[in-house]
């Protein structure tokens, strides 16, 4: 149901755009040039959102953006001003896939699934001047199956999201029952990747999960060459793994790493 509230999407996601739209009334939608997409833009021109994109930092100042109650962030690269966070009446809303405060960062899924855990959160907050820092208007996690790819986890984090944390957050916002979100932990983002990893010297769980997470990034450097995708290993299975290099972790325990994506 869509509620009473205008707002701008700040971000490239088409999938967010449409699901935003079912909650609020999307007056606009903001794209970094360096981000644009061809099916976000599908999605405007069909529900006619107006798209405005922008080449550089400055354009938010340049153009000309709807007056709207609220802006809402989601895979936006940008650290919004105090006046930019002023200039809507319920400030900027930020929807981050990790929870917060203890996953702070560009990458919290990433980092989740690095630490090995088996739930990722979403936390929706109006933010301030400091990296995933402000006030806390709703929050949720999801259950995190081992063989999930980023792709999947994304596609789990909207369907919460959708189904009812969006809305918790603007009964939250409305009735102004927001809290602190707290200081918490920074994670550094992982786009640069690792540096060179040896299995011996790391647990299989370790090296899985590392994988997993780096693979939108480009891999991960081990012994010297760069690996994406990985999974632990039997004989009994040996024609799936046909060109894997086999490495023993520091557990004893096997992996079949491939310098491809290769799917089960």
């Amino acid at each position: 149901m869509t509620s009473q509230l205008t707002a701008v999407y700040l971000g490239s996601s088409a999938e967010m755009t449409e699901l935003l739209s079912h909650h609020l009334d999307i007056k606009g939608v903001v794209c970094e040039k360096t981000r644009i997409n061809p099916q976000q833009f599908n999605v405007c021109s069909w529900l006619q959102i107006p798209y405005i994109s922008i080449a550089r930092r400055s354009d938010i100042h340049n153009k000309t953006l709807p007056q709207t109650d609220v802006g809402i962030s989601y895979g936006s690269g940008i650290i919004f001003t105090h006046n930019e966070i002023n200039q809507f009446p319920y400030g900027i809303w930020n929807i981050h896939p990790g929870l917060l405060p203890n996953y702070r960062g560009r990458h919290p899924v990433s980092w989740a699934m690095i630490n090995g855990d088996k739930s990722i959160g979403i936390t929706i907050h109006k933010i301030d001047e400091q990296i995933d820092r402000g006030t806390l208007l709703s929050q949720g996690t999801i259950r995190r199956r081992i063989n999930d790819t980023q792709n999947e986890i994304e596609t789990k984090v909207l369907q919460l999201v959708d189904r009812r944390l969006l809305s918790e957050a603007i009964d939250t916002a409305l009735s102004g029952t927001g809290t602190d979100i707290g200081t918490g932990t920074y994670h550094p983002s992982l786009s640069k990747g690792f540096p060179n990893i040896s299995p011996a010297q790391v647990d299989s769980g370790y090296l899985f999960n590392l994988l997993r997470s780096q693979f939108t990034f480009g891999g991960v450097t081990i012994d010297g060459a760069v690996y994406r995708s990985g999974y632990y290993y039997d004989a009994a299975f040996s024609s799936f793994f046909d060109g894997a290099i086999i490495v023993t972790c520091k557990d004893g325990i096997e992996l079949g790493l491939f310098k491809e994506k290769k799917d089960l």
